[in-house]
């Protein structure tokens, strides 16, 4: 077989390359008979084609070497097979040291795929299906190197630590979000718990514990069986809770808000970051998907996707949770024979998380629409514990001939074991008419539950429409008609919009006695949403969530005896904070913009003033005060990488 495929071709400098993923399974055939082919005087030119098939002949190179998912799944194992099918010993090693630094580089480098926030690149932006299809074989190579003297360093070791823990962050079990399934809507990617049990035997990137302990716990939560058998039996590993706590991957303009095995999400897209990715037969009707997705996966014993309402039998495509877009036909928003990932021209779009528990997101819309319009607006998103307020500011879009909406919910709804749907809770009475429209009375506030007991509360003065109907729609391929039982409910900004507006708020796993309580007295103040910022104030946990959408003198907003800290920004930015208690003042920052230059975050100073006097006493390095006197304090803060910033300050 072996003179065959060399006589066919399969030789070095020959001008066939088989890599990638067709060439995997005769590279892995290579290796495995690596001492027979020897045996037979066969391995040199073999592994010539090897080093000319992989350019593993790079690992050499002093340039940067690749940094993608397929890099990391494929190319990375043949480079390693070549230095350790290497004749010579002492050259075995020369070879596996570069490899080890090429590697290393790989990973590090300012464009590396595995970004600082968790985020995994391939295709130009946050991928979960690759990464989760990936990383497993990289972590493989992480763990066989760290039995040996060419184990990564510590900092390229946790850089792939942290991107195989954030994928149990961002999705809830093993469900991706709608939002990050790139070209493979409701299907295909899981998160695979393969790459923790690898990175677990990996030890700690310090090289100090043979186990991780942490990652082993995370591998623990999805596969528990594993913790009778070694070595997670010996080291008594318990799996992890549930991620708790509010987090935020803006290289993915992501953030995921965790309680109680529930996650919500949101994501958007920028001038850095795509939205999805479509083929002309994968995704074709996905366009809207990166305008403010906000997903809630709350439903089943255990979490599941289609337990929380998703389904693709009847989906509409024009209706994505959380997204704001007119509602253009099918055949204007499909794809056509190209591979295309929407962006936009705007930098202002991300999130911030607050001490770990609490976070807001933001995103200016500026999006080029099918058919030569434009869709434009202000949108956010405050995530409280288990409520989540949306606002929406500036809405415009020269669209005549189609309204423009903002989707509350599109929830598949399930029938029982006697076929019955089950009814929807609309202001304290049971809706069971089916199929049945209702826009409701714009004098009022309403509220109602979805399947999964997520509560919506809309105030008045909004044109609501809460439906239970039979929607047709086509799958994802194009290739047949698709229909389904849903409730779907929106808000109606007309045809043509010209600074409309919004506000809505969730409550996760609701109650009618709840919505009946969050209703009559909402636990919550929108003090200004406008072009300029929006800005709220929690009652219940007695902080404040702003998105200053532009550089400002902030208005002096006064709510519960409590004055808003900050007094001018002086470039667009987020900010939360608690309500001052024992005369401090806890706060974060954060600037989402990721000022990308040829793929490189670049660093940018942010000046926020304060009212008052103000001392730091407790922040980041890259925090500092420029002044401060009686009125006011003036802070610095060098942002990058979309991070957030926590500040503790005195009076």
């Amino acid at each position: 077989v072996e003179d065959h495929l060399f006589d066919q071709g399969m030789q070095a400098g020959s001008g066939f390359v088989w890599g990638g993923y067709a060439g995997r399974t005769w590279a892995d055939a290579v290796y495995l008979m690596r001492d027979a082919l020897a045996q037979a005087g066969r391995l040199v030119r073999q592994l010539d084609y090897f080093l000319y098939n992989y350019s593993a002949g790079r690992i050499f190179a002093e340039a940067d070497p690749p940094s993608n998912m397929d890099f990391y799944g494929i190319d990375v194992r043949y480079q390693l097979y070549s230095c350790l099918m290497q004749p010579d010993a002492a050259e075995r090693v020369r070879w596996l040291r570069a490899f080890k630094a090429m590697l290393e580089r790989s990973i590090l480098q300012p464009t590396s795929a595995l970004k600082v926030d968790g985020s995994t690149f391939h295709h130009g932006g946050h991928y979960f299906a690759y990464a989760c299809y990936q990383m497993p074989g990289l972590c493989a190579i992480v763990q066989k190197l760290s039995e040996t003297p060419f184990r990564l360093n510590a900092e390229a070791h946790e850089r792939v630590r942290r991107a195989v823990l954030a994928q149990r962050i961002f999705c809830n079990q093993r469900d991706v979000p709608l939002a990050l399934s790139g070209r493979h809507p409701f299907g295909g990617s899981t998160v695979n718990p393969w790459a923790l049990d690898l990175l677990a035997r990996s030890g700690t990137p310090d090289g100090r514990q043979t186990l991780d302990p942490e990652v082993a716990a995370a591998y623990l939560r999805l596969v528990p069986e594993a913790a009778q058998k070694e070595p997670y039996r010996s080291a008594d590993v318990q799996p992890e809770p549930g991620p708790n706590g509010t987090f935020v991957m803006n290289y993915a303009a992501l953030l995921s808000h965790r309680r109680d095995n529930w996650l919500a999400s949101v994501h958007g897209q920028s001038k850095y970051v795509w939205g999805t990715e479509m083929y002309a037969s994968q995704n074709r009707y996905g366009f809207f998907n990166g305008l403010g997705q906000l997903e809630i996966l709350a439903g089943g014993n255990p979490v599941s996707a289609k337990a929380s309402g998703r389904e693709e039998a009847g989906w509409d495509w024009r209706r994505f949770e959380g997204t704001t877009a007119p509602l253009l036909p099918l055949e204007t928003i499909a794809n056509g024979n190209r591979t295309w990932m929407p962006t936009s021209p705007e930098t202002f779009v991300g999130g911030l998380w607050h001490r770990g528990r609490q976070g807001l997101f933001a995103m200016v819309v500026n999006q080029p629409m099918p058919g030569k319009t434009t869709l434009k607006g202000r949108k956010s998103w405050f995530f409280f514990d288990e409520r989540i307020l949306c606002l929406g500011s500036d809405i415009s879009c020269d669209e005549a001939e189609h309204p423009t909406l903002t989707t509350l919910c599109q929830k598949r709804l399930p029938k029982d074991e006697n076929g019955r749907l089950p009814p929807t809770c609309l202001d304290g009475s049971d809706l069971s008419d089916f199929p049945s429209e209702r826009t409701l009375a714009d004098a009022k506030p309403h509220w109602f539950l979805d399947v999964q007991q997520t509560g919506y509360y809309v105030p008045a003065g909004q044109k609501a429409t809460v439906a239970r109907w039979r929607q047709k729609s086509r799958d994802h391929q194009d290739k047949g008609d698709t229909e389904g039982d849903f409730l779907t409910a929106w808000l109606d900004h007309g045809k043509s919009p010209s600074a409309a507006g919004y506000e809505y708020a969730l409550v996760v796993r609701a109650t009618p006695e709840a919505m009946q309580r969050f209703a009559a007295n909402p636990p919550y103040r929108v003090l200004q949403r406008d072009q300029a910022a929006h800005i709220v104030w929690d009652a219940t946990g007695r902080r404040w969530g702003c998105v200053f959408f532009a550089p400002q003198e902030v208005a002096a907003h006064t709510v519960a005896a409590e004055t808003l800290p900050v007094k001018a920004v002086d470039r667009p930015c987020l900010f939360m904070a608690d309500a001052v208690h024992d005369g401090q003042l806890d706060a974060t920052v954060a600037d989402p913009d990721l000022n990308l230059e040829n793929g490189v975050s670049q660093p940018r100073p942010l000046r926020v003033t304060f009212r008052g006097a103000l001392r730091l006493l407790d922040a980041p390095a890259n925090v500092r005060i420029l002044s401060s006197n009686a009125a006011e304090t003036v802070l610095e803060i060098l942002c990058q990488h979309g991070a957030s910033y926590a500040l503790r300050l005195g009076r």
